[in-house]
């Protein structure tokens, strides 16, 4: 068996080294590929951000770009608190070069 890089013990558990050296279970480490999104900020009611969603996909289409894997988007307020014309939300695509 291959000897394992102690040099990970500070950034992996204890418990996982040791299953690692018994052959039970394989520790691998390195990043996620990188990744280029398109990226625009809605303001307002959720109802409306399809219209984001929309002129985010006309950027890419018009600048060289397609679409590199689902959408998605990030939720900053909390829509019980802060009014619907107020909620702030981050549409991101991934994209690549045409």
């Amino acid at each position: 068996m291959r000897q394992l890089d102690r040099s990970l013990h500070r950034q992996v558990p204890r418990v996982l080294l040791d299953l690692a050296e018994s052959g039970t279970c394989r520790i691998m480490s390195g990043f996620p590929n990188a990744h280029s999104y398109a990226v625009t900020t809605h303001v307002g009611d959720y109802s409306e951000i399809s219209d984001s969603f929309a002129q985010l996909f006309s950027w890419i289409a018009e600048n060289g770009y397609v679409s590199d894997g689902p959408p998605g988007d990030v939720y900053w307020d909390d829509p019980a608190i802060v009014p619907a014309k107020e909620l702030i939300t981050v549409c991101y695509q991934p994209v690549r070069r045409a």
